[in-house]
């Protein structure tokens, strides 16, 4: 799994799911996650999905 530092580790899980499942990672904070193409904000998942 990932060894990306978290500011709290409680978030790891859900990161950790969306990578190695290749599935998106939807959130409201994105400041709790690292960058990664499969973590995105409510409001762009939103504008890809409608698109």
């Amino acid at each position: 799994m990932s060894r990306v530092p978290f500011a709290d580790e409680s978030d790891r899980i859900f990161y950790d799911v969306a990578t190695s499942n290749n599935i998106p990672l939807i959130t409201r904070n994105l400041r709790h996650y690292p960058a990664h193409p499969l973590v995105c904000g409510v409001s762009a998942f939103l504008s890809e999905i409608r698109a």
